[in-house]
C-alpha cells in the first residue's frame, strides 16, 4: 500500500489530454470520467490513434483510444449518469454538449495544442534544446478556469458536497416571493408540496440540509406543483432549491 491503512480506491477520473490503452477496458459499475480533450492533440489522440512522444524526441509509442473515442462508451454505460441526472444548465456545459455531440462529462477543445492549460517557467525547463515551451499563463489561466467550471460541480453532484456548488453562470437567483413559491405544510412531516406561480415551471428540485448535503433529489419535475417526500429524513431545518429555466430560487422548509 501506498499509505497503510488508507484506501487507494478513487471515486472519480479525471482526465487532461490522455488515453486508454483500449477502451474496451471500461466496464458497467467502473468510476465517473471527466475528459478534457484537444480534438487535434498531436501526441495522445482524441480518437483511435498512435501516442507520439513529443519532439525533440519525436517517437511513436502504441495505439490508443482517446477522449473522442472512450467518453461515448463511458456514457453508454451509465458511469456519467450523476452528472447527466444533474442536468447542469450553466453556459460551459451548453458549450460542451453543442461541440460533443451531447456527451455529458467531456469538454472538447478546438486546435492543435494537446495542453493548452500548461505553461512552463522558460521555453526550455528541463534543459532539452528544441523543446520550446509555452511560457505565457494568460491563456492557460483562462483554459484552467474553464476546466474547473467544468469540473467542479460535476464532483459536488458525485459527492453531494452543497447544493451551491452547481455552476450558476447565465441563471438568475430569483426570491420565493417573486416566482410565487410555496411550501405546504410547512412545518412538515412525511411530505411537502411545492408550488409556483404558472409562469415558472419548476426543472429540477433539491432538498439541502443545513451542512450543504443534498438528501432529496427530483428530476424532468416540468410542473409548477410537485410533493417531495421527506419520509427517513431528521427533524430539523432543509432548503428546497428549485431549478427553473429562468434561474433558481430557494425555500425553507422546517421538518418535524
Amino acid at each position: 500500500p501506498n499509505h497503510v491503512g488508507v484506501s487507494s480506491d478513487f471515486a472519480l477520473a479525471v482526465n487532461l489530454g490522455g488515453a486508454l490503452g483500449d477502451k474496451s477496458w471500461l466496464d458497467a459499475g467502473d468510476i465517473p470520467i471527466i475528459s478534457f480533450h484537444a480534438f487535434n492533440d498531436p501526441f495522445a489522440p482524441c480518437g483511435t490513434g498512435i501516442v507520439n512522444v513529443p519532439p525533440p524526441v519525436n517517437l511513436p509509442v502504441v495505439e490508443v483510444d482517446g477522449s473522442c473515442t472512450f467518453q461515448p462508451v463511458v456514457n453508454s454505460l451509465g458511469l456519467n449518469d450523476v452528472f447527466v441526472n444533474a442536468n447542469f444548465q450553466d453556459d460551459i456545459t451548453a458549450y460542451a454538449s453543442a461541440n460533443n455531440g451531447g456527451i455529458e462529462g467531456f469538454y472538447p477543445i478546438y486546435g492543435d495544442d494537446s495542453s493548452p492549460w500548461a505553461f512552463a517557467s522558460s521555453a526550455e525547463p528541463y534543459g532539452v534544446s528544441g523543446s520550446d515551451c509555452d511560457v505565457s499563463s494568460s491563456v492557460s489561466d483562462n483554459f484552467r478556469d474553464t476546466i474547473l467550471s467544468y469540473f467542479l460541480p460535476r464532483a459536488c453532484a458525485l459527492f453531494g458536497l452543497n447544493a451551491d456548488c452547481a455552476l450558476t453562470t447565465g441563471l438568475e437567483k430569483f426570491t420565493s416571493i417573486e416566482v410565487g413559491m410555496t411550501a405546504s405544510p410547512n412545518p412538515a412531516t412525511d411530505a411537502f408540496v411545492l408550488k409556483t406561480d404558472k409562469r415558472f415551471v419548476m426543472n429540477r428540485v433539491e432538498l439541502v440540509d443545513m451542512t450543504g448535503r443534498v438528501v432529496r433529489e427530483l428530476n424532468a419535475v416540468n410542473s409548477s406543483t410537485t410533493t417531495v417526500e421527506t419520509q427517513g429524513l431528521d427533524a430539523g431545518i432543509y432548503f428546497a432549491r428549485v431549478y427553473f429555466k429562468e434561474g433558481i430560487a430557494t425555500q425553507k422548509v422546517v421538518l418535524h
